[in-house]
């Protein structure tokens, strides 16, 4: 009995010493977000110091193939790394000011420029496309307080980064929006990252 107890112990111990530690989800994600980032441009790469995507995309759970919504994404910064970090199995969602909100901001926001964003949410998506390589994540776009009902409950997480600050500036039911939109277009369990 003594021998038979001695070698299930040697097998069950033999058995775990060749068994190699699987890195979890997040230490994956982690080391892909890593290699991401140092494949960047060095004008690109200029502004980590700043933005701290690593931290900051890590911090928020962000791993490949999820569906994200990047409110307010602009020129791209941050898309242009989430497309390759969400790899294609991914999605990313850009989502913008509502049209009534840009006529508040004077300045910049001429006549033509409100023109322009009356087709942001076909246009952006057209943009980034230009971004996409063969391991880009799929792309496209709406508008706070416009959700497509096929949109809803499809999201892993939001990323509003620096994105609230004119909405609760301005009087209105623009912030409002925005919080509700991000409600409904998460999964239960979604990150909202602000």
């Amino acid at each position: 009995m003594r021998h038979a107890l001695l070698c299930v112990a040697l097998l069950i111990f033999t058995a775990c010493a060749q068994t190699t530690q699987q890195p979890s989800s997040a230490e994956a994600a982690a080391k892909h977000i890593d290699s991401v980032l140092s494949g960047q441009p060095e004008d690109v790469q200029a502004r980590f110091q700043y933005r701290h995507p690593q931290e900051t995309l890590t911090f928020f759970g962000i791993e490949p193939g999820m569906t994200v919504v990047e409110a307010l994404p602009g020129g791209g910064w941050y898309s242009k790394l989430l497309l390759d970090v969400l790899g294609p199995e991914g999605q990313l969602v850009g989502v913008n000011y509502a049209q009534d909100l840009w006529p508040l901001f004077g300045g910049f926001a001429t006549p033509e420029f409100i023109e322009q964003m009356k087709t942001w949410a076909t246009d952006w998506p057209a943009g980034a496309d230009e971004w996409r390589n063969e391991g880009s994540a799929e792309v496209s776009a709406f508008v706070f307080g416009a959700l497509p009902e096929e949109k809803k409950g499809t999201a892993d997480a939001v990323l509003l980064i620096r994105a609230l600050h004119n909405m609760a500036r301005f009087e209105g039911d623009f912030l409002e929006e925005a919080i509700a939109d991000t409600y409904e277009v998460l999964k239960p369990g979604g990150v909202v990252g602000i």
